[in-house]
């Protein structure tokens, strides 16, 4: 899993859509006679109207004899469609509709690109090729759990990757969100977004049995990439060579879970080496780390973390690197080291003799009471 980008981008502005639905919604079909419209009460003593901000995707489907969920979509989106773009809700569909050919934004033909917000159904939707999102394009599952979300699963000749964020630079408003990408233990990617960057995000998905790539951020002033579970289950493996960059998170304890952390190096059997992370952050720190490493059993509580940078196990131990005051490292400067130190820590002097205080190299051994040490 490798990760790069840019500082993460947060929205200045907030669109809000409010639908306002009547207890008793029905299709609006026997109001209005347009397929699709679900029913919305529009004024007081007076129902209903159609809205047409809103497709409902299983009447669709039913209408063209049981279009299957990507075909769905498409012939929604070709046909009558406002240049302003509209809701789909595709939850209502399930069953043998959950199939993809093509994909919602290209059946083998021209490919679609205005605004959307998807609405997909709960169960497993096998994809046949990449999905490339256009610009405006709002992707929402119906949770990020293997179990009883929406997992959209690669079929098992898949190319990388599954979901790709724009097809031209400059892309933007592009978002996925509560849902789950399963490889079937590929080499593939999970999501690429190297187009795609204002007001572009992923929330709450999971990474399941991908072992390439689950994130690929090369687009500039995207994110932010929040609440993403990697999960290769029984595919695991070594991690090597990883760099995590510009991650922020808000841990708050969950009244029902316990704490999480910005960055959890677990120690399950599989071994992780030269993993760099740059720019950790936490917004809430009390209960809860911004790095906890459970192969050191470093944990650290700093609210931004610059760097820490973990190398190789050697003799039961790891070289390891932090500009954080608060674990043990290997520093240098020109002149000796004044002040507390964590034990363990090294700091390599090179400076003149004068400015070094004659030694090259300063300790901070457990008999310092936190104090450098010149080492003979």
């Amino acid at each position: 899993m490798r990760v790069a980008n840019r500082s993460p981008r947060w929205c200045t502005s907030v669109v809000i859509v409010a639908v306002f639905v009547s207890s008793f919604v029905r299709p609006a079909t026997a109001q209005t006679g347009n397929l699709g419209q679900n029913a919305v009460y529009y004024g007081d003593q007076t129902c209903c109207q159609g809205t047409s901000a809103l497709a409902d995707a299983q009447a669709y489907s039913a209408s063209q004899n049981g279009l299957n969920l990507c075909q769905t979509i498409y012939f929604i989106l070709t046909n009558g469609y406002p240049s302003g773009g509209k809701v789909i809700d595709a939850r209502g569909m399930g069953g043998s509709a959950l199939t993809c050919t093509g994909t919602p934004w290209n059946q083998g033909g021209t490919f679609v690109n205005v605004p959307s917000t998807i609405l997909l159904p709960a169960g497993t939707i096998v994809i046949p090729q990449t999905w490339v999102l256009p610009s405006k394009t709002h992707l929402i599952g119906q949770g990020d759990n293997i179990a009883a979300g929406t997992t959209l699963k690669a079929n098992t000749s898949f190319s990388s990757p599954m979901i790709q964020f724009g097809s031209v630079t400059g892309a933007s408003e592009i978002s996925v969100e509560n849902l789950v990408l399963d490889g079937q233990g590929q080499t593939i990617t999970g999501i690429l977004n190297q187009y795609a960057g204002d007001y572009t995000y992923v929330d709450h998905v999971g990474l399941y049995k991908i072992l390439g790539t689950g994130l690929s951020i090369s687009a500039t002033d995207s994110g932010p990439y929040s609440n993403i579970n990697f999960d290769s289950v029984g595919y695991g493996g070594d991690a090597k060579s990883n760099v995590l960059i510009n991650i922020l998170g808000d841990t708050m304890k969950h009244a029902i879970g316990p704490p999480i952390y910005t960055v959890h190096i677990a120690n399950q059997g599989y071994a992780v080496s030269d993993l760099t992370v740059i720019g950790a952050g936490n917004s809430a720190i009390s209960g809860t780390y911004t790095i906890a490493d459970d192969l050191t059993g470093i944990q650290l509580t700093d609210n931004t973390v610059g760097m820490y940078a973990l190398g190789k196990s050697r003799n039961g131990g790891y070289s390891l690197f932090t500009t954080s005051p608060h674990a043990p490292s290997w520093a240098s400067g020109t002149v000796q080291p004044t002040g507390t130190c964590t034990q363990g820590s090294i700091y390599s002097c090179t400076g003149s003799a004068t400015s070094c205080g004659s030694k090259a190299l300063w300790g901070c051994p457990v008999t310092s009471s936190g104090a450098w040490v010149p080492i003979s």
